[in-house]
């Protein structure tokens, strides 16, 4: 989106600036100094994944959403919410956000004001799971990465080996592939954002899945983990802020075409069917080599 905000003197502009959303706008306008500013915009986030030969052929980015390496929090989401907050944006007052204990800033809140009357206007049954649109890691990574399944997430538990670690200075867990030690991927200890708070960060981390508990509709389910435990839990509501990690699995879409990752040690994705064909078994179109322009048997 690009709009215009506008500031009285160049003073309130850098203090705006200094903010954590600063780069909101893409023009700011200051008539008092006759000013116009242009917000630097970063390069978008590249996201990496490994590729840890799960049985459902799973891989796993390496960083959280909003994350530039794997070290870095990212950004906390609501369960359902894709619109994240660094860690500088949660709190108490204008502009920050709360992730307030009577779940007023919740955005698929219907009623009520606790955990024992509150009503949703979305996803109102015990393991639903989200749709796209409501999918964090979708939404912000774009392609056919999405959040994990609390399947997804346990299938990484049980096929991966999970070690305290330190990343850049950084508390948190590392996952290693049973199959092949080269492979890991390290999770922040984040903690999670509650009551205008981030609360255990460095000493437990959390990630939501895209499943809601099987037990309590207020509540999604998440991997959790410290330096003695990981595991898969429910216990959290879904108003509270947690990091997203973004998965893929072995087949996608290229711009309309659908792929398979084989595995290969190139890495290179091969096309489900010929150029031209609508499905597998069709023959598609006939080239000559080094013409783009191709005919059908007809």
């Amino acid at each position: 989106m690009k709009y215009l905000k506008e500031f009285s003197t160049e003073s309130d502009y850098l203090t705006y600036r200094d903010r954590a959303d600063y780069l909101k706008p893409n023009v700011s306008l200051c008539d008092g100094n006759g000013g116009v500013y242009y917000n630097f915009t970063p390069p978008p986030i590249t996201y990496e994944y490994v590729d840890f030969g799960l049985p459902s052929g799973t891989k796993w980015a390496t960083q959280n959403v909003g994350a530039k390496k794997p070290s870095d929090y990212g950004l906390y989401f609501q369960w359902g919410d894709t619109q994240g907050y660094t860690a500088d944006q949660v709190g108490i007052g204008e502009g920050k956000k709360k992730f307030a204990d009577d779940w007023s800033d919740y955005k698929w809140r219907l009623s009520g004001d606790s955990n024992s009357n509150v009503a949703f206007t979305k996803y109102t049954f015990t393991g639903a799971t989200l749709e796209l649109e409501d999918d964090a890691a979708h939404v912000n990574m774009g392609g056919d990465w999405h959040m994990p399944t609390d399947e997804q997430m346990q299938e990484l538990i049980d096929n991966t080996t999970s070690a305290w670690a330190t990343s850049d200075g950084v508390s948190g867990m590392t996952f290693t592939s049973k199959k092949d030690t080269s492979k890991s991927i390290f999770f922040p200890a984040t903690g999670e954002a509650e009551y205008g708070l981030i609360s255990g960060n460095k000493g437990f981390g959390y990630v939501w899945s895209s499943t809601l508990s099987t037990e309590d509709i207020s509540s999604g389910k998440f991997l959790y983990f410290d330096s003695d435990i990981t595991e898969l839990r429910d216990n959290i509501k879904r108003k509270s802020g947690m990091p997203v990690r973004g998965i893929i699995e072995t087949s996608g879409d290229a711009n309309g075409h659908s792929y398979v990752d084989l595995g290969l040690p190139s890495g290179t994705l091969w096309a489900t069917m010929n150029v031209g064909a609508s499905k597998p078994s069709d023959y598609g179109q006939y080239f000559q080599w080094g013409d783009t322009i191709g005919y059908t048997a007809d």
